[in-house]
């Protein structure tokens, strides 16, 4: 028998892979960084920590290099 919509999603959350997820959604790292931004506010000093990117880069020069 196949699950419901709920099931299907919390089992969904426990397998899936984060980067094929957002593959098959067809959705960007900054679309969830936009789209949950407030979230994101309430958990910055754990972001900055955790990922260390709390510097400043010059884009543009960083694409004329790449």
């Amino acid at each position: 028998m196949p699950l419901n919509n709920q099931q299907f999603l919390n089992r969904l959350a426990v397998l899936t892979d984060p980067s094929l997820l957002c593959d098959i959604l067809d959705i960007s790292t900054e679309d969830i960084i936009e789209r949950f931004e407030d979230y994101i506010e309430d958990y910055m000093k754990v972001l900055r920590e955790a990922y260390d990117v709390d510097i400043e880069i010059d884009y543009e020069e960083e694409e004329i290099d790449g």
